[in-house]
């Protein structure tokens, strides 16, 4: 027995400060939350397209006008006509971008869609809006159906930073439901999940993940999910949460921005079992554990805030 202590002791010994390393790899400085004035409880759509992808933009105008919601056309960032993005090393950390996923590099069009998320968030905070609803052009919805939901999350709002609408998960069935939204819920996540199609941000989120934005280290929808690394409201940790069932769906096929290039060089993927492999593979273990630890830490907080 003392011997499997021992080791178990010496194996987590190792693992905890590789969790902590792994877990916090984004920029280390500090957030600075700066206030403006905006209308309460305003929003403002952002859509982010391409300039050449005009059916799509056409498609996003009808949906948004039956919202009755401003909406503002972001002219996305085109990887393929602007491949040596990829270059620039205050833009993208190629080398800490292959550590964190198993030695893939990143082709210009998921570059492109990173920096046109920035874009959208630059844009939201220049205006008078107190939350953002970013999209990307290749989504649909009820919009009968998000006019009757917008009005109960801003009246939750005190629960959330950022409210994702479309996402997909690797393991479903992980959601905590935190608070009931007629037959939707608000949910937390305790596993990974994907998709940035369409999200609702607050000024807080907003301004921690753009000034945290750079140098790109993985995709945005990796990125942006990454609570436990930024500020919310209130100076607090950002509070990632999701619609459950979702309520938009990816129904114009892929995202053109993310496919002007492919979204990872092909054929960079290290060898299974390479240190460079291992070492993504004990990024994602530390994502899974700091996600679960974090989310569970919230839950009960809200939980006992609720008492």
């Amino acid at each position: 027995m003392k011997k499997r202590f021992y080791l178990l002791l010496a194996i987590l010994s190792i693992l905890a400060p590789v969790s902590v390393r792994l877990g916090y790899v984004l920029p280390k400085q500090s957030i600075v939350l700066q206030e403006k004035t905006y209308e309460a409880g305003s929003i403002g759509c952002y859509i982010i397209n391409l300039d050449r992808s005009t059916g799509r933009m056409n498609a996003m105008s009808v949906l948004l006008t039956q919202l009755h919601l401003p909406f503002h056309r972001i002219a996305a960032i085109d990887g393929k006509q602007h491949p040596e993005i990829l270059q620039d090393s205050k833009l993208i950390n190629l080398e800490g971008y292959a550590d964190l996923l198993k030695g893939n590099i990143p082709g210009s069009g998921e570059a492109a869609c990173y920096l046109s998320h920035v874009k959208a968030l630059e844009t939201f905070l220049e205006s008078s809006y107190e939350f953002g609803f970013i999209f990307e052009d290749d989504v649909s919805f009820s919009p009968s159906e998000l006019q009757k939901l917008l009005p109960l999350l801003v009246d939750k709002k005190e629960l959330w930073d950022i409210c994702s609408l479309q996402l997909l998960a690797y393991h479903p069935g992980w959601d905590l439901k935190i608070a009931p939204l007629h037959e939707y819920a608000l949910c937390l996540y305790r596993r990974p999940f994907w998709c940035a199609g369409a999200y609702l941000v607050n000024r807080a989120a907003a301004q921690s993940l753009v000034q945290k934005a750079f140098p790109m280290k993985m995709p945005w929808d990796l990125y942006y999910l990454r609570f436990w690394e930024f500020k919310g409201q209130n100076e607090r940790m950002l509070r990632f949460t999701g619609i459950e069932p979702s309520l938009v769906r990816q129904t114009y096929g892929d995202s053109e921005i993310e496919n002007s290039d492919s979204r990872h060089k092909t054929h960079t993927q290290a060898p299974y079992g390479s240190w460079t492999y291992i070492k993504g593979r004990l990024f994602d273990w530390a994502t899974n554990i700091w996600q679960c630890f974090w989310v569970y830490w919230i839950y009960i907080w809200i939980y006992l805030g609720t008492r």
